[in-house]
C-alpha cells in the first residue's frame, strides 16, 4: 500500500494537478475499496464453510453417547461408592449391611457429586457437538460437508444415517465397553436402571433390523464406498467414536475421585447402623 501511494506521488508532481490528480486519487479510492471488498468475501466465504461443517457435525444424534456415557459414568461412581461401603463395614466387623438405611444414607453422601457430574459433564450434549464440530472441521472441506449433510436428507441418505449410528456409533462404543474396557457397563448394577432404558430407546428407534431395500441403489453405493460419504464414514468410527470414549472416560475418573473425597464423613453412618443394631 505504501508503494502504491508513493508511486502516485510521483506521478502527480509530474504532472499537472487538473484532471490527472482527479484520477490519481480515484484510483486510491479504487484500490481502497477493493482491499475492504476482498476482506467482506473472505470473511462471508468463511462463515458460510463454517456454517456448512456446523450443520454436518449437529445432524448427528447424541441420544446414544449421552445415554451411553451416564450409564458408564454413573456406573464408574456407584461401584466406587459400594466398595468403599463395602470395606467399612468388614473394618467394623460387619459383614452385611447394605440392605439397611444407613447404607442408603451413605451412599447417597458419597455420590452427591458424582451425580452431579453426570447432569454438568453428560446428560448436557453439548459436548458430543464439540467434539462433531472439531472433527468435521478437521477431516472435510465445506464443499464435502455439504454434500455428506445434503445426502442425508435424501432417502437413501436417511436410511444410511439410522445405520451409522446402529453400527458405528452404538455398535463400536458398547463393544469398547464391554470388550475393550471390560466390565465398565453391568446390567446388574442397581442406580442405573434408568439411564439403560434410555440407551435402549436411543437404539431402538432406528430399527436396528428393518430391510432396507433402498441400499442397493448407485446413490447409497457410492456414499458407502467412495468420496465424501467414505470419509465421513471414517471420521465417525475412529477419531470421533474416540473422542466421545475419551469425554465419558475422563468424567468416569473424576466421578470416581469424587466420591473418594466425600469417604471421609461415612464412618458415621457405620456407627450409626452399629448402635441401632446392637441395642
Amino acid at each position: 500500500m505504501y508503494a502504491v501511494i508513493e508511486s502516485i506521488k510521483i506521478i502527480a508532481v509530474g504532472r499537472s494537478r487538473g484532471g490527472v490528480l482527479i484520477r490519481v486519487f480515484t484510483c486510491i479510492w479504487i484500490f481502497i475499496s477493493l482491499l475492504g471488498a476482498s476482506a467482506s468475501f473472505a470473511d462471508e466465504e468463511e462463515a458460510l464453510n463454517k456454517a456448512a461443517m456446523n450443520r454436518l457435525a449437529h445432524m448427528v444424534d447424541p441420544g446414544i453417547p449421552v445415554a451411553l456415557g451416564k450409564i458408564v459414568v454413573r456406573q464408574a461412581a456407584i461401584q466406587r461408592a459400594r466398595a468403599i461401603l463395602t470395606d467399612l463395614g468388614r473394618a467394623n466387623g460387619v459383614a452385611q449391611w447394605s440392605d439397611s438405611p444407613e447404607w442408603k444414607a451413605a451412599e447417597e453422601q458419597l455420590l452427591l457429586d458424582a451425580n452431579r457430574l453426570v447432569d454438568e459433564g453428560i446428560n448436557d450434549p453439548s459436548w458430543c457437538f464439540d467434539i462433531l464440530e472439531r472433527e468435521v472441521a478437521s477431516h472435510m472441506t465445506a464443499e464435502e460437508a455439504d454434500y455428506v449433510a445434503n445426502h442425508f436428507m435424501t432417502e437413501t441418505g436417511k436410511e444410511q444415517w439410522s445405520i451409522l449410528h446402529i453400527r458405528i456409533i452404538s455398535e463400536v462404543m458398547v463393544f469398547s465397553y464391554t470388550f475393550t474396557r471390560s466390565g465398565r457397563i453391568d446390567p446388574s448394577v442397581t442406580g442405573t436402571e434408568a439411564d439403560f432404558d434410555e440407551l435402549s430407546k436411543a437404539y431402538w428407534k432406528y430399527e436396528p433390523f428393518k430391510n432396507r431395500k433402498i441400499l442397493g441403489t448407485r446413490d447409497a453405493i457410492k456414499f458407502a464406498g467412495e468420496g465424501a460419504g467414505l470419509k465421513f464414514q471414517k471420521m465417525m468410527a475412529i477419531p470421533v467414536v474416540q473422542g466421545f470414549l475419551k469425554h465419558i472416560d475422563q468424567n468416569s475418573k473424576r466421578a470416581e475421585e469424587s466420591v473418594n473425597k466425600n469417604a471421609s464423613g461415612v464412618q458415621r453412618y457405620i456407627d450409626a447402623y452399629l448402635a441401632r443394631t446392637s441395642s
